[in-house]
């Protein structure tokens, strides 16, 4: 698993929780992030097994980045608020890039 020093104290929103939002929950929480997780499904929000936040309601302000996974479609009204809110939408290559930069 890949972990960074530089996420720690940080609070991440993670959309999308298939097996990448599962990967990067795994990977912030076990550097010492805080994941806000969410996935519209709620079949998907149950077998992640894990606390879940509604990231179409939350309160995103302070959020280091938005991590969407690659299966959300763009035109989901999370990546506007986020947009909205000046907080960085990435994917998990970049997330995990920036650990090794």
């Amino acid at each position: 698993m890949i972990t960074c020093a530089a996420w720690a104290g940080k609070t991440f929103g993670v959309f999308g929780l298939a097996r990448t939002g599962k990967s990067v929950v795994a990977a912030l929480v076990a550097s010492g992030a805080t994941a806000l997780a969410w996935d519209d499904s709620d079949a998907v929000r149950t077998a992640f097994g894990g606390a879940v936040t509604d990231l179409h309601t939350a309160d995103l302000s302070g959020l280091a980045a938005m991590v969407v996974s690659p299966g959300v479609p763009h035109d989901n009204p999370v990546f506007a608020r986020a947009v909205a809110a000046r907080i960085p939408v990435i994917g998990d290559i970049e997330l995990f890039a920036q650990a090794r930069a």
